[in-house]
């Protein structure tokens, strides 16, 4: 079992999202699922966000699932903590955590997904003891990059899109609203 999730305060502006104001219980941002289609007409995409509730002594609980516009991915980050709208704290990070050099060089990294890893019948990239998903056998993909000592570092590809190419909420919504012409690089 998970010890409880202890936070740290947030400084600096509020952060304020309009699709959580309902939700009176403390969920913490637990993974991105998929990008589901908007079925208005010209409208932003949607990505399905899984949150996990958090009780009154930072112990988590049951999953959540919801489906939030994609331009929201850049206030909604991994571990932030929400209430009624708003970002109420983070997720500490571990003292010990590090900053990793990484290759981006082509053929040094790859994309990789538990759902893949089982139906090549490997070891999912992802320990469920350590961080249990709402599906083990999630669909969605993660950037992988080899790490000096022998480890590796996963990404959501939806983590990179939206810390990437997030400056501007446009760019990530555009990016998977357009079709590309020819083979990306």
């Amino acid at each position: 079992m998970l010890s409880p999730i202890t936070r740290l305060s947030l400084k600096g502006k509020v952060r304020i999202c309009d699709q959580l104001k309902k939700e009176t219980d403390e969920l913490i941002v637990w993974w991105y699922g998929g990008i589901a289609k908007n079925y208005r007409a010209e409208t932003v995409p949607k990505v399905v966000v899984f949150f996990r509730k958090l009780d009154q002594n930072g112990n988590l609980g049951s999953s959540v699932r919801m489906s939030i516009a994609l331009t929201f991915l850049g206030l909604l980050r991994i571990g932030s903590i929400w209430k009624e709208g708003i970002c109420q704290s983070e997720a500490v990070i571990p003292e010990d955590h590090q900053k990793f050099n990484v290759d981006f060089t082509r053929g040094t990294w790859k994309f990789v997904s538990p759902s893949q890893a089982a139906q090549n019948g490997n070891e999912s990239p992802i320990n469920q003891l350590d961080y249990p998903l709402h599906f083990p056998h999630d669909k969605n993909w993660l950037l992988d990059f080899p790490l000096e000592n022998g480890k590796n570092l996963l990404i959501p590809c939806l983590e990179f899109l939206s810390r990437c190419y997030g400056r501007s909420e446009e760019v990530p919504r555009v990016l998977v609203t357009y079709g590309w012409s020819g083979n990306p690089p």
